[in-house]
C-alpha cells in the first residue's frame, strides 16, 4: 500500500485533497493514498482503509473551516465514533510507524483539545502546516512535499535500523517480514550437499553433469513462497522499474480462504484475516506473480534492497538447488515420486505412480495456484517444485564442468542473457520439477506467464 494517506471531511475540503494528492503523486509516484478514486469498485471500503492506514508512514490531515462543525441529525459528527474522519484519526495518532500532519486551510484554526474527542485530543498539539486558497497548489509543493520528504527518509532509516536490529538475532528456522509488503523470510541452514543427478535418475541429463559437492556457507534468509502477486505489485506501484503489475483471476472450484490462512499462520496475522479478505488485496495475496522477466527480479530485489537498507537478490543456482532439496538426495523433496497433490504440472504428462484419485482438488490446469497450496519442505518452503518456473542469478551453461563449488552464482563477463530458471512450472512435464533439473530463458523482458521468482535476504 501507499506511504502517504490524506485524510479529510469531504464536505469540508474535498476539491483541496484532490489537488493535494494531484501533486504530491507528483514528488512521489505510486505513493500517495486518497480513498475514493484508488479502491476498486466493489472492493471492501473498510478494509481497503484499514489496510492503507496499517502501512503508510504519514497521514495528512486537512483541517478546514467546517471540520470540526460539521453535523448530521445525531450532531457533529466528530463526535460519532463510527466517523470515518475520527477513526482514521485515532489509528495513525496510536500507531508508532505514522506521523500525522494536520494541515489547516485557508486560515482555519486548529481545534482546541477541548473542543476535540479525547481519544483524538493530540492532534491539537501537533505542529501544523497552514496552506492559503490564492497559491495553494504552490504551497503543497513548496511547504508540505519536503516537510513528508523528510519524515519519510527518517522512516526509512529507522526500518532499516529497526531491521538490522531484529537480523542480529535470527536463528535457522525463524521467520520474519521486513516489511509489510515484503515476502515472508525463513532463515535457511549453512551446510553441503551433492548438486545434480546421477545418471540413473529418470530424467536426468547432461546439463546435471557431473555431481559435485558444493558447501552452501552463505548466511541467509529465502522467501516462504514465490514472490506474491500482492509484494509485485506494491512494488510496482512505487513506479519501480516501469513494469507492470500482476492481474490475478479468481478460480471459483478452489477454497482460497482455507490456503489464506496458512498465509495469515505463517507470517503470525492470525488475527488479520478482516483485511485479507479485501477483494482488491486478497487473491493478490494468494498467487504468484507470474509473467516476470529476469530483468524484472532484479529490480525488485533492488527495491526490497533499498526500502530495508539489507541486501535482497536472486538465489544462486546452488543455493536453490540446496533450499529445494532441504537434505535430501533423491530426485525430488518428497522422494523419487511426486504428485499433483504436492506439486502442479502438466498433467498430459502424468506419471505412472500418479493415481487418478489425487486429481479430486480440480486445479487449474492453465494458471498457477494458491503458492500456500504447495508442498512444503523441511526447511519450511513452499512451492519449489512445480507452479512457476523460478529464475536465479546465474547464466546459463551447458553443464557443471567449471562451476563454483560453493555458493556463488556462476556469472559471465559480459553477462550472458541466458538465464537459469529452476522447479518447472504449472505446464511443465513432471520430470523437469526434479530437484536437479535446470531450465534456461531470455532475461529480456517479454511477456512470459510461467516464470516467478523467489529472493533470498544476506543476514
Amino acid at each position: 500500500m501507499a506511504d502517504i494517506l490524506i485524510n479529510y471531511r469531504r464536505s469540508d475540503s474535498a476539491i483541496a485533497a484532490h489537488v493535494m494528492y494531484e501533486v504530491l503523486a507528483e514528488s512521489f509516484p505510486g505513493q500517495v493514498f486518497i480513498d475514493i478514486d484508488l479502491i476498486q469498485v466493489a472492493a471492501d471500503f473498510p478494509s481497503v482503509l484499514r489496510e492503507a492506514l496499517r502501512t503508510c508512514s504519514v497521514m495528512v490531515s486537512l483541517v478546514g473551516h467546517h471540520w470540526l462543525t460539521e453535523s448530521d441529525e445525531s450532531g457533529r459528527r466528530i463526535d460519532n465514533s463510527n466517523d470515518w474522519v475520527r477513526m482514521e484519526i485515532e489509528s495513525a495518532l496510536s500507531s508508532k510507524r505514522t506521523t500525522v500532519v494536520p494541515v489547516l486551510l485557508d486560515d482555519a484554526k486548529m481545534p482546541s483539545s477541548t473542543d476535540l474527542p479525547r481519544s483524538i485530543q493530540k492532534l491539537s498539539k501537533l505542529h501544523a502546516v497552514s496552506l492559503s486558497a490564492k497559491a495553494y497548489r504552490a504551497e503543497v509543493a513548496r511547504l508540505l512535499a519536503p516537510e513528508i520528504g523528510r519524515i519519510l527518509r527518517e522512516a526509512e532509516e529507522r526500518n532499516k535500523h529497526a531491521s538490522a536490529v531484529k537480523h542480529a538475532g535470527l536463528i535457522v528456522g525463524d521467520r520474519f517480514k521486513d516489511d509489510d509488503t515484503l515476502p515472508i523470510m525463513m532463515v535457511v541452514p549453512q551446510g553441503r550437499f551433492e548438486r545434480g543427478s546421477a545418471l540413473k535418475e529418470k530424467g536426468s541429463s547432461g546439463l546435471e553433469r557431473p555431481v559435485t559437492r558444493v558447501t552452501i556457507a552463505s548466511r541467509i534468509a529465502v522467501s516462504v513462497f514465490p514472490i506474491t502477486a500482492f509484494e509485485w505489485n506494491r512494488a510496482c506501484e512505487s513506479g519501480f522499474g516501469g513494469f507492470a503489475q500482476v492481474e490475478i483471476e479468481p478460480h471459483e472450484a478452489i477454497d482460497e480462504f482455507q490456503y489464506a490462512r496458512a498465509i495469515l499462520r505463517l507470517s503470525g496475522e492470525r488475527d488479520s484475516l478482516g483485511y485479507l479478505l479485501d477483494w482488491s488485496t486478497f487473491r493478490e495475496r494468494l498467487y504468484p506473480a507470474a509473467g516476470i522477466s529476469w530483468d524484472g527480479a532484479q529490480s525488485y530485489c533492488e527495491w526490497a534492497s533499498g526500502r530495508t537498507g539489507r541486501r535482497y537478490r536472486l538465489l544462486s543456482e546452488a543455493e536453490w538447488e540446496y533450499c529445494c532439496r532441504a537434505t535430501t538426495k533423491a530426485a525430488y523433496a518428497t522422494g523419487n515420486e511426486i504428485s499433483y497433490a504436492q506439486a502442479h504440472f502438466n498433467r498430459r504428462y502424468k506419471p505412472k505412480h500418479v493415481r487418478t484419485a489425487v486429481n479430486r482438488a480440480h486445479w487449474p490446469e492453465d494458471s498457477p495456484r494458491p503458492v500456500s497450496a504447495c508442498f512444503e519442505n523441511a526447511f519450511g518452503l513452499f512451492g519449489m517444485h512445480g507452479n512457476v518456473w523460478e529464475w536465479v542469478e546465474d547464466c546459463f551453461h551447458p553443464n557443471y564442468e567449471t562451476a563454483p563449488d560453493d555458493h556463488t552464482a556462476w556469472i559471465d563477463e559480459p553477462r550472458s542473457e541466458t538465464k537459469v530458471a529452476r522447479g518447472g512450472c504449472y505446464a511443465s512435464d513432471f520430470r523437469r520439477l526434479r530437484s536437479a533439473a535446470r531450465g534456461k530463458a531470455d532475461a529480456r523482458p517479454r511477456d512470459r506467464d510461467k516464470f516467478g521468482f523467489r529472493v533470498a535476504c544476506e543476514l
